[in-house]
């Protein structure tokens, strides 16, 4: 099933002789993927057994009909980072921006910051729905078990929910890496525990439980995202170099960052792909972003990702991205087929302050802003590239998410960095626990 249409010949400023050049190490990285699945979770490459952990989803779909049976009205997601940010990415591709706003049968809601203002705000809303007699879940993640901001978090909704519900334990699913503190705390309090598979890491866990459990209690078909998951991997594996989209977007960041183009923008013409856009950001930044190499020298490497949502940022950093220096990579993701379209109506008195729009369809276009972004970055030599989905549904994102895993990991082959680790996050969480602990003194 072709639901990506991905081209760059004419665009990325990189040679078909350049990409070829490096084709050899990549199927050789590949190939060692490819073994790993056997092993399961047992090896570093345990992200690409995930779509075809059947098992898992079937114990995912049992405990979202246990849950069901509370008839849930809200849910609030605890979580940070690679814990909720591919469960956002993927609610908001399929469901929208503006989801909460349509009076769904149960919202959504992410407590991913410690900031007091939004927490205060959370906790409001989740007052106003327990006294209206709605049912609150409360989906603690952690992977570790023991991420400051997280456990915080859901402490303060726990008493919420405490003062609310006689068996609060009910109302509780706790996912986390099994015998963690935070599963055993779980099984001790009788919350309902989800076991992160071991070897996956946050950033890489979306189509674990650490995903499926929220977006199957939203309704998400899961099954086809996994699907999807599943025919990346297999093309992945199976095309040559030149039609691996993986492999050749692997090639050519490495290529790019050779030549000091260390910057990659992720451009998105859709506002419901702005979650996808930031779980992006965190996949290359943390998985490439590192102080050694896997020999231990000291390199200092890493590509910075940035984000742009279309038009709404073609008013704000265009300017720069056409004009400043040239250290950018773009990667411009567009939809064929919009969910929904509206016609822009004829009205005679505004037609004369944009002429030539009357009865367009607003997908039409968006499709011609980005055609004519397209033309100027090209005009000025800007290197760049265009993802086209053929639509935003299951199947396509959940191929486009592990499209993307697959190209960081072998992006990361290139560079000779370890993707799955990110030793640099634990020196702040150190010291702020190291803060906290002088406070008790």
């Amino acid at each position: 099933m072709n639901t990506i249409s991905f081209t760059y010949q004419e665009t990325s400023t990189v040679t078909q002789e350049q990409l070829t050049r490096i084709a050899e190490p990549l199927s050789q990285e590949l190939q060692t993927m490819q073994a790993s699945i056997e092993q399961g979770y047992a090896t570093a490459y345990a992200f690409a057994s995930v779509p075809y952990d059947t098992q898992q989803l079937i114990a995912v779909h049992t405990i979202v009909q246990e849950k069901m049976q509370l008839n849930p009205t809200m849910l609030i997601v605890i979580g940070i980072g690679g814990s909720n940010l591919g469960a956002i990415a993927v609610h908001e591709a399929l469901k929208g921006s503006l989801y909460n706003a349509s009076n769904p049968a149960i919202k959504l809601h992410f407590a991913d910051t410690v900031d007091a203002n939004y927490m205060y705000d959370l906790v409001v809303l989740m007052e106003q729905e327990l006294k209206a007699g709605g049912n609150v879940l409360l989906n603690v993640i952690s992977k570790s078990g023991t991420t400051t901001e997280t456990i915080v978090n859901f402490e303060i909704l726990l008493t919420v929910l405490e003062r609310y519900k006689k068996r609060s334990a009910d109302y509780c699913i706790v996912t986390t890496d099994r015998d963690s503190k935070l599963w055993q705390y779980g099984i001790k309090k009788g919350y309902t525990c989800l076991e992160i598979p071991a070897n996956v890491g946050g950033r890489y866990s979306v189509f674990t439980s650490v995903g499926l459990f929220p977006l199957a209690l939203m309704g998400i078909d899961c099954t086809k995202l996994l699907e999807g998951a599943r025919a990346s991997m297999e093309d992945a594996f199976n095309q040559q170099f030149m039609h691996n989209n993986a492999a050749v977007r692997a090639a050519l960041l490495y290529n790019l960052y050779k030549r000091h183009i260390t910057i990659h923008d992720l451009f998105v013409f859709s506002k419901n792909l702005a979650g996808y856009n930031y779980w992006y950001r965190q996949l290359m930044a943390e998985s490439l972003g590192k102080e050694f190499n896997k020999q231990g020298k000291k390199v200092n490497v890493g590509i910075t990702p940035t984000v742009s949502i279309g038009t709404t940022d073609l008013h704000s950093v265009a300017q720069l991205y056409l004009a400043g220096a040239i250290e950018r990579f773009t990667t411009f993701v567009v939809v064929d087929k919009p969910m929904h379209d509206l016609n822009i109506p004829p009205m005679q008195d505004l037609a004369i302050l944009i002429p030539s729009v009357e009865h367009l369809e607003l997908a039409t276009l968006m499709n011609t802003i980005n055609k004519g972004v397209q033309v100027a970055y090209k005009k000025k030599k800007r290197p760049f590239c265009v993802l086209e989905l053929s639509q935003l549904d299951e199947f396509t994102v959940g191929y486009l998410m592990q499209m993307h895993m697959v190209e960081i990991v072998l992006l990361g082959s290139l560079l000779q960095v370890n993707p799955f680790d990110q030793p640099n996050v634990e020196l702040y969480k150190e010291e702020v626990r190291t803060m906290l602990m002088k406070r008790e003194q």
